[in-house]
């Protein structure tokens, strides 16, 4: 954990140039995935491929949205920011000659063979193809071979030809449980059309479970440490408010790791609230209320206000409201604490992890592929009917200005740094 004294996070602004690794460390990169020397090789191998997969579904998306890159070029303040940088930070788009284009590696691919690849899974022929381009579609086919045998166990890999029994065990074992989940999810990016909003094909309740595969695969142990940390000063148990609770696995957590607190929990999806309320019937101090945040009358104040990846279920301008709202049930001196993911902050979370002196030439490589997937992930955020608007770290710096709050600590939620924890508090 890191404080505002160590380091003034408000300071970091969202980055507009792509990061990439050096020519040694993809040097190193490319030993790793052939040699495999291990199950984190094989999870190295998957993000590479996942980046390609993602390459694939942006490319298809920009054959549908060429006017995009007009926007682009024409510096058009009706430009689809979340479009343009997930191209970018993909590095599927390039200056040339001034004008924003499709990378020249790139450009052989049609229309009708990526919509082909997409909704048949069929491979175009690679006569015409460049070899970076062949490589795209082999990873692209061997990420939904894996999404398949997720989905479907007793299927056969179609394209995966290599290491086949590895990567059943994989899949078998919940090892690429989120991954495979994020990139089932993402895939859906291909319908993106500029100006109008992608309708889910999941429910509400599926990405909830997949909050809850995040949790139970990276998020808990560190949550627990950090809630420990910012709990220790209290004189008394804690009260906790949940905010978008789910199928209460903080409010479990707080409960095992504080035995004593108190909780409320407010989760607006009829199903998984009579789930969770059936969870903690037993519990007389745990109440789970099935509302509309902004419809809740409390009559209560709180030590913490968890808000854990609920922000982009509102609007830009109901984000800061939320927030507010969060902030009047605390008591003199509680805590918003936020889970939250943002893209292009790559600075910030780079200055974290040496902080906590965890900024290893590993950390440094895993970061690379949290932070690119990070630009598909905001823009399915800002893309999909199921949310409101992506929480953008620019935008989330100005509420919490305009709102009368700060950030007093952050941490990462998750070994990748995917995810940060972070605790707001009131102005004196």
């Amino acid at each position: 954990m890191i404080r505002n004294n160590e380091l003034n996070f408000l300071s970091f602004n969202e980055s507009s140039s792509p990061v990439e690794l050096s020519a040694s460390i993809r040097f190193l990169i490319r030993a790793i995935r052939f040699l495999k020397p291990g199950k984190m090789a094989y999870k190295l191998d998957f993000y590479e491929r996942f980046l390609n997969y993602l390459r694939i579904i942006g490319l298809a998306s920009l054959s549908q949205n060429q006017s995009v890159l007009d926007d682009l070029n024409a510096e058009n303040e009706s430009t689809n920011h979340s479009f343009a940088r997930f191209l970018i930070h993909l590095g599927l788009v390039e200056k040339q000659d001034s004008q924003w284009k499709v990378k020249a590696e790139y450009s052989s691919l049609a229309k009708n063979q990526l919509l082909a690849l997409l909704e048949k899974s069929e491979k175009p022929a690679s006569t015409k193809l460049s070899e970076a381009e062949r490589q795209l579609v082999d990873d692209f086919l061997h990420i939904r071979d894996l999404v398949k045998k997720y989905r479907q166990p007793e299927t056969s890999f179609k394209h995966i030809r290599k290491h086949r029994k590895t990567w059943e065990r994989l899949v078998q074992s919940n090892q690429l449980d989120y991954e495979i989940r994020l990139s089932e999810t993402l895939f859906h990016l291909w319908k993106f059309r500029s100006g109008s909003k992608i309708r889910s094909p999941f429910d509400e309740a599926y990405y909830t479970e997949s909050g809850r595969s995040a949790f139970r695969n990276f998020t808990r142990p560190l949550f627990q440490k950090y809630i420990s940390q910012l709990a220790s000063n209290l004189q008394h148990h804690p009260t906790v408010f949940d905010l978008g609770c789910g199928y209460g696995n903080y409010v479990e957590l707080v409960r095992e790791t504080f035995p004593g607190s108190q909780l409320t929990g407010v989760e607006i999806n009829p199903e998984v609230y009579h789930a969770t309320r059936e969870k903690f019937s037993t519990d007389a101090n745990v109440e789970i209320i099935n509302t509309d945040f902004f419809e809740l009358n409390a009559t209560k104040q709180y030590d913490f206000v968890l808000m854990n990846y609920v922000l982009f279920y509102f609007s830009q301008e109901d984000q800061k409201a939320v927030l507010r709202k969060a902030a009047s049930l605390l008591n003199p001196g509680g805590s918003i604490v936020l889970c939250q993911y943002f893209s292009g902050i790559e600075n910030l979370k780079e200055q974290l992890a040496e902080r906590q002196k965890e900024f290893t030439l590993f950390k440094k490589i895993v970061m690379y592929y949290s932070d690119k997937i990070l630009y598909a992930n905001t823009l399915w955020n800002d893309s999909v009917d199921t949310f409101a608007s992506a929480v953008k770290w620019d935008h989330f710096r100005q509420n919490l200005r305009e709102s009368g709050l700060y950030i007093e600590s952050t941490t990462n939620a998750d070994p990748y740094y995917y995810s940060l924890f972070v605790e707001i508090k009131k102005l004196s």
